[in-house]
């Protein structure tokens, strides 16, 4: 692929990945995993982080702590089980 400049790569995960279904925890959080390496190295190959997101700047190392902080903190204590998107509202 390096070498013509140009190819493919595919990557395949079950179901489990997105809904919940009993007993497929381990295996639904490694098809998740695969999933969104999928779609970072897709928008890292775009290469538009600042583009591709409602703000129109990529967020910062200090914007991910303080959203983390956020989550850990008693003021999120009514999150349970969700996912926070801290993506400057990147586009799928």
């Amino acid at each position: 692929m390096i070498s013509q400049k140009s190819g493919a790569t595919i990557f395949m995960t079950g179901s489990p990945a997105r809904p919940h279904v009993p007993g497929a925890t381990t295996i639904g959080a490694a098809f998740g995993a695969i999933e969104n390496l999928t779609g970072n190295l897709a928008f890292e190959a775009i290469g538009q982080v600042a583009l591709s997101n409602f703000l129109k700047v990529p967020a910062t190392v200090k914007d991910t702590a303080n959203a983390a902080v956020l989550i850990a903190s008693d003021r999120a204590r009514m999150m349970t089980g969700t996912v926070v998107n801290a993506s400057t509202g990147a586009l799928d």
